[in-house]
């Protein structure tokens, strides 16, 4: 009896494993499978590879020996998820990588917009190649899987994958419905911990991260990703206003969360907005201008602010978050030294020469007008070399907030904010940030309506175009007459406009009564059809307006291609700023003259 006792009670823990495996793979819908290893299995996952070239995700060879240094570190922070303060325990994240796997990684981009990483990644803990945006994290004993920078800034385009790129392929609805599904399997989940104790296994820190992990997908990142409609919809931005409506009491407290399940006046004050959707400016921007975000945000201490917006729910939020900021300074200094892929076909000399003249307004259209495109855009002086990519001398001067006619959900949303906005200014009075203001994550919201319009420098390799990704095309930047209302983006990284420039897409004959209804059923779904159904960018949504910037209509067909030509060759290497001229100079909003397009 003794013996089968024992025998029973060395079982339990493989019981109770067992029991939730099955429970939670009936709950996710999904069907668990014997990995193959058979030659035919292999060939086929090598059919399936995407096969790109990567670029930016070595340090500038051009740099110092200290900027190298400091880039390279910053690289490897990034790498090994140290960003992000939580993860998903490793046993926890085995068994869901399992019940979701990608069949491939032409699968994982379809399905998640998710990119492989590149031949030079280091190896990393977990042992195994892994996809770009994954991290796994050793902490106070546990090793965590994690989520990196690259997820949302490393995108993929005309077959090259782009360190610092704005992933403009991303599903956030797919991981919306992933982050739906863990969250309501919680107490399954938290039963593998318990699990893990029953086998004489340490387990405490794996359940304290457990823990954090459901207060943030319960507080940011469902209720954020759940306005996720489209592919390459980024609602990343919107989980710090989160955070800050969630600080108890910034003054007495830093930040430090209210008690998951408890809500605010401030709370409420986001809870009830819709969000729209914003792309992330390229890293390689960072080189040009002063302000980070599309809206402006000039804080001399910006690292401060990027911590926050990678600081997720744990108790030590406090004591690690000088350490934070200091990790985010050096994951900056790799953000920094980023640079455009240069336009991979020949170039036009004499059309980029007459293109360049034509953007400065040194030379009118054919009607008799001038463009000033680089009153706002800066300008370039080129060095040396016409008919090459590179080789320009970039002042770019930053001219404000510019209102171009664009969509302006996004900047109402945020100056709706200012409430938060003023409550950051609480944190000066917090006892453990008030000696070292660079550490106090300051938020800003704009004064006015519309966007600081960016460099040109990787214009051709940034589609879709405008903050809102709503302009498939450079050429239908400058063409208003020519945009599509409706149409659906090409799944693959690998085709590419190379005559209008930017994306592959086919134009469709769709209302917005029939989308937004569709949406709400397939749309919903996380099979092809779904997949293939938020390829679709309706132009009508909320904030998915294309209108505005409307100066290219002025050009011919000629004139216009000379132009484009232009922008492609500010692409690659040797784009040097002109760091005497790199400033905040305010450039007076006034409207153009009547001669002048700008």
């Amino acid at each position: 009896m003794n013996s089968i006792n024992r025998t029973i009670k060395e079982r339990i823990p493989t019981l109770v494993i067992g029991f939730v495996l099955i429970a939670t793979n009936t709950l996710l819908g999904c069907t668990l499978k014997k990995e193959s290893r058979s030659p035919d299995s292999v060939q086929a996952q090598k059919e399936t590879e995407l096969k790109l070239n990567f670029i930016g995700f070595e340090v500038d060879e051009t740099l110092t020996k200290k900027q190298a240094e400091q880039a390279k570190r910053g690289l490897q922070i990034l790498y090994d998820g140290k960003a992000f303060r939580n993860g998903i325990p490793q046993s926890v994240f085995k068994l869901l990588s399992k019940l979701t796997p990608p069949k491939n990684q032409l699968d994982a981009f379809r399905h998640y917009g998710s990119l492989p990483s590149p031949p030079t990644r280091p190896d990393n803990p977990s042992g195994k190649a892994i996809p770009l945006e994954e991290s796994f994290v050793e902490r106070d004993g546990s090793l965590l899987a994690t989520i990196n920078c690259f997820m949302c800034h490393a995108g993929a385009n005309a077959g090259m994958a782009v360190a610092g790129m704005a992933n403009t392929h991303l599903d956030q609805f797919y991981h919306y419905s992933n982050y739906k599904k863990i969250a309501t399997g919680e107490q399954l989940l938290k039963a593998i911990s318990e699990a893990r104790i029953l086998m004489g296994k340490d387990a405490e820190n794996d359940r304290a991260e457990l823990q954090n992990m459901f207060h943030q997908l319960d507080e940011f990142l469902i209720p954020t990703f759940q306005y996720a409609s489209a592919r390459g919809d980024n609602m990343g931005p919107f989980a710090v206003w989160t955070y800050v409506a969630r600080m108890e009491d910034p003054s007495n407290q830093g930040i430090t969360l209210l008690p998951r399940g408890e809500s605010s006046m401030f709370t409420e004050l986001i809870r009830e907005e819709r969000l729209p959707t914003v792309d992330p400016n390229p890293w390689w921007h960072r080189k040009y201008k002063s302000s980070s975000y599309r809206y402006g945000e000039n804080s001399e201490f910006r690292s401060a602010h990027f911590a926050l917006n990678f600081t997720n729910p744990h108790p030590q939020a406090n004591e690690t978050h000088r350490e934070h900021v200091e990790q985010i300074d050096t994951v900056l200094k790799f953000a920094d030294q980023t640079r455009s892929p240069e336009y991979p076909l020949a170039i036009d000399g004499q059309l980029e020469k007459r293109g360049e003249a034509l953007y400065h307004g040194e030379e009118p259209l054919s009607n008799g007008k001038f463009l000033k495109c680089h009153n706002c855009h800066g300008t370039y002086q080129k060095i040396e070399n016409y008919g090459t990519v590179g080789n320009w001398m970039v002042d770019y001067r930053e001219p404000g907030i510019k209102n171009v006619g664009t969509d302006s959900k996004y900047v109402e949303f945020l100056r709706r904010m200012e409430p938060l906005a003023k409550r950051t200014e609480e944190l000066r009075n917090y006892i453990g940030f008030s000696e070292e203001e660079k550490i106090i994550p300051i938020a800003e919201v704009p004064p006015r309506n519309g966007y600081v319009p960016p460099p040109l420098v990787g214009a051709w390799i940034t589609a879709p175009y405008f903050h809102n990704g709503s302009v498939p095309t450079l050429e239908q930047v400058l063409n208003t007459r020519i945009r599509p209302k409706v149409w659906r983006r090409s799944l693959s990284p690998i085709e590419y406009d190379y005559i209008g420039v930017g994306l592959r897409y086919k134009e469709l004959d769709l209302t917005l009564e029939a989308y937004e209804k569709d949406l709400q059923t397939v749309g919903k779904t996380t099979g092809i059809e779904g997949v293939q159904y938020r390829a679709i960018y309706h132009t009508e949504a909320f904030g998915r307006n294309n209108n505005g910037h409307n100066f290219g209509d002025a050009m011919n067909t000629e004139e216009r291609a000379a132009v484009i030509e232009f922008i492609k060759s500010l692409s690659g290497p040797n784009m040097v700023p002109n760091d005497a001229q790199k400033s905040t100079v305010k450039v007076d909003s006034t409207p153009a003259n009547k001669s002048d397009i700008r």
